[in-house]
């Protein structure tokens, strides 16, 4: 695949790392998927675990107790839709994510967020780490819960 400058280059390669949080009902079991994404057919959208998608293997640890569940989620592969397709072939769909079959009474949009973002500089060879914080949506989702269960 070719590239049209350093950035498009590095993010289509090793160089550059995310870090995602998402919040489903509750945690799925283990730490793994790894199962092909591909196109469902007749959309140009939506996405789904199919024997003749694209590999894809999506990492993931829950971070607080109890429910909703709060997942550090990582990629060693990054395809359209990943993760929300992954959780919701488990039967954990991202609270907000209509599309994939999450509750949307909660929140009126995805609870998936890019955490954190590491990339080596092009000006000083240096790894760069950028993180922001988790939304104030998704954080009062788990602080609600958290408040509940204290």
């Amino acid at each position: 695949m070719c590239a049209k400058n350093q950035l498009a280059a590095d993010a289509l390669s090793e160089t550059v790392s995310k870090v995602y949080f998402a919040i489903t009902e509750s945690a799925p079991p283990g730490d793994t998927v790894n199962a092909p994404v591909g196109r469902v057919a007749d959309s140009v959208i939506e996405r789904c675990v199919t024997p003749d998608g694209k590999p894809a293997i999506t990492h993931y640890v829950q971070v607080n107790e109890g429910s909703p569940a709060l997942l550090k989620i990582t990629l060693e592969t990054g395809r359209t839709h990943q993760i929300r397709v992954h959780m919701a072939h488990m039967g954990f769909p991202l609270l907000g994510d209509d599309m994939y079959g999450g509750d949307c009474s909660a929140i009126k949009r995805q609870a998936l967020h890019c955490g954190e973002v590491s990339f080596i500089s092009t000006v000083s060879g240096n790894k760069v780490t950028v993180t922001a914080p988790l939304p104030q949506d998704m954080a009062a989702l788990i602080d609600s819960t958290e408040r509940k269960t204290t």
